[in-house]
């Protein structure tokens, strides 16, 4: 039952690489704000500047395309749209917005990019606190203009870790083990699952 079984994250629900959030199964990459701290979630992926005065977030949205999914946005309760235009991102079809919204902690400023990848709509979201949107206003333009479609296939293709059984040969020290046999994992770990 164990040997093959996927072991530790699966890449191909999404990592972090960096400043990258790269996804091999929708086959796209985007850029998050350098020093920014990262979560992938089930239905999103965010990122917090370190003085928490900004935030950017990216979902996949119900739309029928990124126009129709700008204009649910800005149809929101304390959404006020400042300009909007078509733009694309990187060859894909794109609508943005700059926008203002009253929220029950104040007010905030921010950008919004609605684009078309591979039949899905995408809403990538990059807001700040008012007083400190002209510091955050291009790192977040920039981050949201960064989505991009993978092509590499050493990306596409990549799989999760998977147990592999080994029975040793002679007794040995785990040191020795982990020579012969190298592992994704560290040595201590290695021990550790194996007590």
């Amino acid at each position: 039952r164990l040997e093959g079984m996927p072991f530790g994250t699966n890449p191909r629900n999404g990592y972090f690489e960096g400043a990258s959030f790269v996804h091999p199964e929708l086959a796209f990459q985007v850029d998050f704000p350098e020093g920014w701290s990262g979560t992938d979630e089930a239905f999103a992926v965010r990122a917090a500047s370190p003085e928490r005065d900004a935030i950017m977030a990216l979902t996949i949205v119900e739309a029928s395309s990124p126009w129709e999914a700008r204009e649910r946005f800005l149809a929101g309760d304390g959404v006020t749209e400042l300009s909007s235009r078509d733009t694309p991102v990187n060859g894909l079809t794109a609508g943005w917005t700059e926008f203002s919204a009253q929220t029950e902690e104040g007010a905030l400023d921010g950008t919004a990019v609605f684009l078309e990848h591979r039949g899905r709509i995408y809403r990538i979201l990059g807001l700040a606190v008012r007083a400190r949107w002209t510091v955050r206003a291009a790192a977040l333009r920039a981050a949201l203009g960064s989505f991009r479609p993978i092509t590499a296939r050493a990306i596409l293709d990549i799989q999760p870790d998977r147990i592999t059984l080994i029975r040793t040969p002679e007794a040995m020290t785990l040191e020795e083990f982990y020579e012969r046999y190298p592992s994704t994992i560290p040595v201590e770990q290695v021990g550790t699952i194996n007590q």
